[in-house]
């Protein structure tokens, strides 16, 4: 069976976001909360994995795949654009100004000025403000999970700039795009040696890589075989490479980068289309919501109770996430997507010129 046999409306595409959005906020927690000394995946690996950086490359591969579907079925520039932009801004919208509040109200030197330096989302997210926070154990830093949005939005960008111009459909051509990326990736990881600079993880590099993994693995999804022996290897490949990355080469991110956006994304997607979780964060979808808030509540907690241990921690920011989650889909994020259908008159005047079949031709 091949990726494009498998891959049907039933699939654990759902589930596995729920679940890598919550692996971030596990994953913040030891460093957020200043519980680094807890055994985690890092420590034991020379910090080429995390659990949160893990779940970000699956939220990044499923992207990769997902809007490229996205795109080719609708074969309409400003629609992706529309559809995208409701996806992305109006909840982190929400979430930007709750921050503000929050912070005015804990923190009287910030105010709204933060809403301001952060509203664009493609220059870069501003998530660390110099004097406040100062007992949390990073001062300063109050979600930085919200870097990656800039990166993400950048890709959409990337894509409906490749589909216009019609390269989408160009598969020589996409896979050489993802193995540029998987390049550049590489050399940084060998040009930042030391198991804590993570200038290479903490890069757009890793995060497009990864989506670009997505991107041609669904283009290649028709003559791309499922095979649980190539499931093993793949697995059998990052167990390797993390053990040899761990004594031969001391870089954050090592050997197991250097490997992981072919294989991991092999993996992703081999579970991805699986159906046995399906019905689960299917017909809503509370993983953006979770990870918009999550580091915050964990910022916010440790900064009002600087003596709570870790268990007590994860309770109440799963409580609290969970509802901030909860309110953030219903309230701002389902009725942002109910608009996708109604382009805005002033897109369709100003724009319309962009809006034509020719952008992403139907031939092979």
């Amino acid at each position: 069976m091949t990726l494009g046999q498998a891959f049907k409306e039933e699939n654990n595409i759902g589930f596995m976001r729920l679940m890598a959005a919550m692996l971030v906020v596990f994953g913040h927690s030891f460093s957020y909360g200043g519980f680094e000394a807890f055994p985690n995946i890092g420590r034991f690996t020379n910090n080429q994995i995390s659990e949160s950086r893990l779940a970000v490359d699956v939220f990044f591969i499923l992207s990769g795949f997902l809007i490229t579907k996205s795109y080719l079925q609708q074969k309409s520039f400003l629609r992706f654009v529309w559809a995208r932009f409701l996806r992305i801004y109006p909840a982190y919208w929400t979430c930007l100004a709750l921050m503000a509040v929050t912070l005015a109200l804990f923190e009287q030197a910030v105010g709204f000025g933060l809403i301001l330096k952060n509203v664009a989302l493609v220059n870069g997210v501003y998530t660390k403000v110099t004097g406040i926070l100062s007992g949390n154990p990073i001062p300063g830093n109050f979600n930085g999970a919200l870097w990656t949005l800039s990166w993400e939005v950048r890709a959409y960008f990337m894509l409906a700039l490749l589909g216009f111009f019609g390269l989408l459909h160009n598969r020589p051509l996409m896979l050489g795009v993802a193995l540029f990326f998987w390049g550049e990736f590489v050399f940084l990881i060998m040009d930042s040696p030391g198991v804590d600079n993570g200038a290479a993880l903490y890069s757009g590099k890793r995060l497009m890589s990864f989506f670009s993994m997505g991107m041609v693995f669904y283009l290649y999804k028709d003559s791309m075989r499922l095979s649980r022996l190539i499931l093993v290897m793949c697995l059998l490949i990052m167990i390797v490479s993390v053990f040899v990355g761990v004594s031969f080469l001391p870089h954050a991110g090592g050997v197991f980068y250097m490997t992981a956006p072919p294989v991991l994304t092999y993996v992703t997607l081999y579970v991805a289309v699986g159906s046995r979780f399906s019905r689960i964060n299917s017909s809503y979808d509370l993983s953006y919501g979770i990870y918009l808030y999550g580091t915050f509540v964990i910022t916010l907690l440790v900064f009002r109770w600087p003596e709570i241990v870790w268990v007590p921690l994860m309770l109440v920011t799963t409580g609290v996430t969970a509802i901030l989650a909860i309110v953030s889909y219903y309230l701002v994020e389902r009725p942002a997507l109910r608009l996708k259908g109604r382009l805005p008159v002033f897109l369709t005047r100003t724009l319309g010129v962009f809006d034509r079949e020719a952008c992403c031709p139907s031939r092979r």
